[in-house]
């Protein structure tokens, strides 16, 4: 089994994309955010290979899409050695990328213009993946579309377009259920017509059930016979919905027992997983280090990322992991991350704020000038006296951090959670 996730990664600085809001753009203003967003990808594979995270999804944001400067703009010549390089590390990382077609990429559309610009976009993710040097198994995530007021016609549309596309855009192509127009049987509809393959996601099967009688283990195995020999491994979505919350909101931090359950039903155990959690990278390597053995000093550098955020939620839970963690001659994975969960339900406490704040204080305080150390003891006696909020705290502990380059907390999570 392999797991990764979709999105941007928590704590990786500088990593950020930037989305095109304009509906125009120049060249230079395209080339400048296509660079901007190349260079985060890079970081983000890095990343991902240094944690051994195998599988990650991104948004077809990556490329500034406009409808007036695509076609004109060669943007494939312009960055193939920077595509080129990025590809040789992901192929060396045995990393699986995945792109997410924008949701108004439909091909159900019944308006042409809107079509015609949906079939550009996945001409132009195609070419990224044929710049980066990817094969087929790394795929780009299609909706569907709406409904359109009439299902069966939509079906046909969307199913007589797919097969009109190009065979370099379609071998990329997957299709997963949705929450309100398509559900997983309808899903496979699709496939039994245009043979693209089918990621089964548990938790939209929730909002949009199919047959109450069937269980996840039931449609996956029913959606592993749509993965063809060169789709690579059967994938899925898994999420968590939280309970207090309405129907379909997702699990802001993945809870590990209910994972381990789910992942001990999987018909096939060589299964790719993209998790949906709020905390996306952070979930992934809980649920990594919980299924497979990854040495005490990696349950230690991940430790390293966690600890600061603990001991702000509770100083015992913070004592616990320490006293765990001692023992290098076990891998207490399941445990630590128990414990964690336990703490990140607790209330954070003004003292307990305090104290993790003034430790943090404590890697900078002798760089740092007089004002600043006086600026720190206001906001906190401020916070103490209720008069500002924790938030405020750690913005201006953050901007010491960047300041002086304290890497070790720009890597941690106490400034993201």
């Amino acid at each position: 089994m392999r797991i990764g996730y979709s999105g941007l990664a928590i704590a990786l600085p500088d990593s950020g994309m930037i989305k095109n809001k304009l509906n125009s753009v120049n060249t230079e203003q395209f080339l400048s955010l296509m660079e901007h967003n190349l260079s985060a990808l890079e970081r983000h594979i890095t990343y991902n290979a240094k944690n051994n995270i195998p599988l990650f999804m991104i948004s077809s944001e990556l490329i500034p899409f406009t409808p007036d400067i695509n076609l004109d703009l060669c943007w494939q010549k312009i960055f193939s050695e920077k595509l080129y390089q990025l590809g040789q590390k992901i192929f060396r990382s045995d990393m699986r990328l995945f792109l997410q077609a924008s949701p108004y990429a439909a091909l159900n559309s019944k308006d042409s213009d809107v079509h015609f610009n949906n079939v550009k976009q996945l001409n132009n993710l195609t070419q990224l993946f044929d710049k980066l040097g990817l094969r087929p198994e790394n795929k780009i995530f299609l909706y569907p579309g709406g409904s359109h007021d009439d299902k069966s016609l939509s079906i046909k549309r969307f199913a007589k377009r797919c097969r009109d596309l190009e065979p370099t855009i379609k071998k990329h192509l997957i299709i997963k259920n949705d929450t309100q127009f398509f559900n997983i049987e309808d899903a496979l509809s699709f496939s039994s017509i245009v043979g693209i393959p089918v990621v089964y996601d548990n938790l939209h099967n929730l909002l949009n059930t199919a047959d109450k009688k069937k269980d996840d283990a039931d449609w996956i195995k029913l959606c592993a016979d749509s993965w063809g020999e060169n789709d690579g491994p059967q994938t899925i979505y898994y999420g968590q919905p939280l309970s207090d919350k309405p129907p379909g909101t997702l699990s802001g931090v993945l809870q590990i027992a209910p994972f381990l359950k789910f992942y001990q039903t999987l018909p096939d155990q060589q299964i790719d997983i993209i998790l949906e959690a709020s905390d996306r990278n952070l979930s992934v390597l809980k649920c990594l280090h919980c299924t497979k053995e990854m040495g005490i000093s990696s349950l230690e550098t991940e430790w390293a990322r966690y600890k600061y955020l603990i001991l702000e939620h509770s100083p015992d839970a913070y004592q616990q992991i320490r006293q765990l963690l001692k023992n290098k001659h076990s891998y207490p994975a399941l445990k630590m991350y128990q414990i964690i969960e336990d703490a990140l339900d607790l209330p954070v406490s003004s003292g307990n704020a305090i104290n993790a704040a003034q430790h943090i204080w404590g890697y900078f305080k002798n760089r740092a000038s007089s004002s600043e150390g006086k600026h720190i003891q206001t906001i906190l006696e401020q916070f103490s006296a209720g008069k500002l909020g924790l938030d405020e705290i750690k913005k201006e502990l953050l901007k010491l951090a960047e300041k002086y380059q304290v890497n070790y907390l720009l890597n941690g999570y106490y400034f993201y959670l």
